[in-house]
């Protein structure tokens, strides 16, 4: 249910639709008047002339007991193995106590018991960075007494992206030869580099997952050995991440590797398709040999004769006369 607006006119609109035209028909409307999207009279005359009636039933609240967490801030500038803070912000209603809870890449780092007072209300919890990467904090109130009307607004998110030493993603084919990026990888590492040797099954489905490699590598893989998720979750890291792909060549890259209309495709700037075909047509040779009257001549006519024969195709027709 969406909570951000109220549309009394599309809800209107909607409910004559389904009423039958050759019947009369009556709407029962239950709102607080509260009209933040759409124009109501215009639906108001079209119901009158259709005589379909419309009942209000009004409805009134008061929210005095609300508690909410507004945003996480999360430092600017880091660096690895120092201290920082993560500050909370909370606002209330009223003056109350609860528990504040803050979670990193989804496991809990903290869980502190807090009292808050009516109006807005800055928490800090202390986070310490081990290693480069991306980080997800999730920051949740849980109210002591229970009486906080909306838990939707009880969250909120935040993310931190931290810069090491250049990471390689290189994803192998899982029955594939590993001459096919060994060199590579150890070329890699020489250059102070990180890389991950991962095979196709175990690369990510979720494009954030892809946010501490700077590069993917597909080393000669085929596009069946990826699902659908792998495959969009990294297009959209390249599109909407910035991060790098590149694909060696192989007999399981490219167009023979079936990636011609796949979200690879996409993001490589390279198409499958052969737009333009170099199409030689058969050939045939006919060789006549006569005496040749000069010394070693038959023997030299022999050697031309192979040697014309072998630079045909498996396609060409050759006959020779003796």
């Amino acid at each position: 249910m969406q909570r951000g607006a109220t549309d009394v006119a599309k809800s209107l609109s909607l409910a004559a639709a389904v009423l039958p035209e050759e019947n009369l028909g009556r709407v029962v409307l239950i709102t607080d008047g509260m009209e933040t999207e759409g124009a109501l009279e215009p639906v108001l005359e079209d119901l009158r002339t259709r005589n379909v009636s419309v009942d209000v039933l009004p409805i009134s609240y008061q929210y005095d007991e609300e508690v909410w967490l507004e945003r996480l801030e999360l430092p600017k500038f880091i660096k690895l193995g120092e201290n920082y803070e993560a500050g909370v912000i909370l606002s209330s209603l009223k003056p109350g106590k609860g528990t504040l809870v803050l979670q990193e890449n989804g496991h809990e780092v903290s869980r502190s018991e807090i009292n808050y007072q009516a109006g807005k209300n800055r928490f800090s919890i202390p986070i310490y960075l081990r290693q480069p990467g991306y980080y997800e904090y999730n920051a949740v109130v849980e109210p002591a007494d229970k009486t906080d009307h909306l838990q939707e607004n009880n969250g909120v998110i935040n993310s931190l992206f931290i810069r090491g030493k250049g990471q390689v993603l290189l994803v192998t084919h899982p029955e594939g030869n590993p001459r096919d990026w060994e060199t590579l990888r150890d070329d890699l590492l020489a250059s102070d580099r990180i890389v991950n040797v991962h095979s196709a099954f175990e690369m990510p489905s979720d494009p954030m997952s892809f946010l501490p490699y700077d590069v993917v590598v597909l080393a000669n893989v085929p596009a069946d050995a990826f699902d659908a998720i792998q495959l969009k979750a990294l297009r959209d890291s390249v599109y909407d991440l910035g991060i790098g792909l590149i694909m060696l060549g192989g007999e399981n890259s490219f167009g023979p590797g079936r990636y011609r209309r796949t979200p690879i495709e996409e993001a490589l700037p390279v198409d499958m398709d052969v737009s333009q075909k170099k199409v030689l047509p058969r050939g045939a040779l006919a060789i006549i040999l006569h005496t040749c009257e000069f010394a070693e001549g038959n023997t030299y006519g022999k050697r031309i004769t192979k040697q014309a024969i072998q630079v045909l195709s498996d396609q060409d027709d050759v006959g020779v006369l003796v």
